[in-house]
């Protein structure tokens, strides 16, 4: 069964970013065949193992030619853009054929501790009501994170995701050390991620935030990627190490474009 992943939110800030790195990260750690695109208003170069499709692309090719090519594809759509991809889904009859076509489709959702971030949950799911699968990743902001946690759980858009029997996953916060090393550099997490490192401590300390990730994700990675994943060889713990690359040029994460 094919599986694409919407990674989407209209709150700018939320995470989709970070999250589809992350995501990126752990499927390449199980060596999973994946594609990640980014949905853009505005044509650009892809980076970071992403390839940029622009909104008239998607309603001209649509999706198709990504989920012939592997099981697995992973969508970001940007800010402002979900209300496209419902439309799009509309006009193809996209939903109708679900199962029928071999395709499942689960909306990933990040959320912050901004109670505003929740409205991307609900807009989900009146948009697209039990025909699709739900998860809410809780991307932690801070040490607070427990009080943040009990903002969510008393939240009309948690009670929504409890009927749809959405999943919940708790990406973890970065630790002090690994923050304060890439702030040193001018990055972010969701740069960081974009990277294989050498520079020792930043290697370690990514290595091991990316530790405590696949604990949050191995529980729920068959309800995540369904039979996409297929976890039958040994985990690669080791990547080979590639050196950062210069300014502007990017390694890939993804399995090849289709021509």
């Amino acid at each position: 069964m094919k599986r694409l992943i919407l990674i989407q939110n209209d709150f700018a800030g939320s995470g989709k970013t970070t999250l589809m790195r992350a995501l990126q990260r752990y499927l390449d750690r199980h060596q999973v065949p994946h594609l990640a695109l980014c949905l853009t208003e505005v044509e650009g170069n892809d980076e970071d193992g992403v390839h940029r499709l622009p909104v008239d692309a998607l309603y001209q090719n649509g999706l198709a030619p990504y989920l012939q090519a592997v099981d697995l594809v992973l969508l970001e759509v940007e800010s402002g853009l979900a209300e496209a991809v419902s439309e799009y889904f509309d006009h193809s009859n996209v939903l109708a054929s679900l199962g029928q076509d071999g395709l499942e489709i689960l909306i990933a959702m990040p959320v912050t501790s901004d109670e505003e971030s929740f409205d991307g949950v609900l807009s989900a799911a009146r948009t697209y009501g039990d025909q699709v699968q739900y998860a809410v990743f809780h991307m932690a902001t801070g040490s607070e994170y427990d009080e943040d946690e009990a903002v969510w759980e008393n939240s009309k858009a948690a009670r929504m995701m409890d009927l749809l029997d959405g999943v919940d996953v708790t990406v973890p916060a970065p630790s002090s050390e690994l923050e304060a090393e890439i702030h040193t550099i001018d990055l972010d997490l969701s740069d960081a991620l974009a990277h294989e490192w050498t520079q020792m401590p930043l290697q370690a300390l990514l290595q091991n935030w990316l530790v405590k990730l696949s604990a949050q994700l191995d529980p729920a990675r068959r309800l995540l990627f369904g039979d996409a994943f297929r976890a039958v060889i040994a985990v690669n713990d080791r990547l080979p190490a590639r050196q950062k690359p210069a300014r502007g040029k990017k390694t890939a994460h993804a399995a090849a474009l289709p021509a």
